[in-house]
């Protein structure tokens, strides 16, 4: 004979409490006293009690299907930094405008918060974000490789961009930049380019994690070619633009359209001279084959996560933490 399965009414009447109180406290909900959770979560685990997913399934479609009243307000966290321009049309503005679309439809509103680390501390930022009601945070990419931050991380679900903060370890969406790279290479190749260099700043391949300067390699190795690589272009773009003169590439992939200056500063001719291609564009515009990276669907992306993670209550540094990879536009 199949037991039957322990309900939440079985857990609230073995922890003294409502059966909504156990509904909330499984799902870490922030009304729940501590004390409360704890006492609810340790009959759940006497009673072996686990979420039917069945029900789970019903109420995540109910949630989908209903017209969203305003569940709240997220925060998009940004770092006074000239070096992050998250305002205008660039891939970050793109994040915060994909963001800002896309929590209107989950019921929240996105309000922007661009604090300086120096005067405000995490205690006062955390009090601020309480003040207005705000559980979740979307924290806006890092200007610097390696970043590490301090900030309430217990109070707040957390969703943030890229690989340029390396602790803590958040959940994170970023376009496929191996992918974009490798894909670009795969276009060169096939056009019979082999001898292709890779032109990226030193400070921009690794706040990709390396992502970029991986793809290249292992697309050149794969056809027995060796790689040429700059990473000093702009820091010595002199030395930059003599080394291309020497080593005379058939084509190069570029990390910023701006490269195009050094370029023509070499007098070589695209593409007559030199083939360009960038993997990782901001927009559909033609004026360079490469694959331009979806932001604003990313920035929506980042939302849902974001409210999945709120509306369940889980908040600080995740133990498991997941990256959410969106596909680039290739375009030629």
């Amino acid at each position: 004979m199949k037991e039957r399965r322990v309900t939440q009414r079985d857990v609230a009447a073995e922890a003294g409490v409502h059966r909504a109180t156990v509904s909330l406290a499984v799902r870490n909900h922030p009304s729940i006293p501590a004390a409360t959770r704890d006492r609810v979560m340790k009959a759940a685990k006497k009673l072996g009690y686990t979420p039917d997913p069945m029900m789970s399934a019903l109420a995540m479609y109910r949630s989908t299907i209903k017209d969203h009243a305003f569940q709240g307000t997220l925060a998009w966290l940004a770092f006074k930094n000239s070096e992050i321009k998250w305002k205008g049309s660039g891939i970050f503005a793109q994040y915060h405008d994909g963001a800002k679309s896309r929590s209107r439809e989950h019921g929240f509103v996105l309000e922007s918060f661009e604090i300086d680390p120096s005067e405000t501390s995490p205690k006062r930022l955390a009090s601020i974000l309480r003040a207005r009601n705000i559980r979740g945070i979307l924290l806006c990419p890092q200007a610097q490789a390696g970043a590490k931050l301090e900030l309430a991380w217990d109070e707040f679900s957390f969703v943030t961009f890229g690989y340029s903060l390396i602790k803590p370890e958040l959940h994170t969406v970023s376009t496929t930049q191996y992918r974009a790279m490798t894909l670009t290479m795969q276009k060169i190749h096939k056009k019979g380019y082999r001898r292709v260099a890779f032109a990226f700043q030193k400070v921009h391949d690794a706040r990709a994690d390396h992502n970029y300067l991986a793809g290249y390699l292992a697309s050149q190795f794969q056809i027995g070619e060796k790689p040429i690589v700059h990473t000093n272009l702009w820091d010595d773009p002199e030395d930059f633009i003599e080394r291309l003169k020497e080593q005379k590439p058939e084509a190069i992939v570029i990390g910023s359209v701006t490269t195009m200056k050094l370029i023509q500063r070499a007098k070589l001719r695209v593409p007559e001279d030199i083939v360009v291609a960038c993997p990782v564009l901001h927009c559909l515009d033609g004026v360079v084959a490469g694959v331009v990276e979806d932001a604003y669907h990313i920035g929506e992306v980042a939302v849902d996560h974001l409210t999945r993670l709120v509306l369940r209550g889980e908040r600080g540094i995740p133990s498991k933490v997941q990256r959410i990879h969106i596909e680039g536009i290739w375009q030629d």
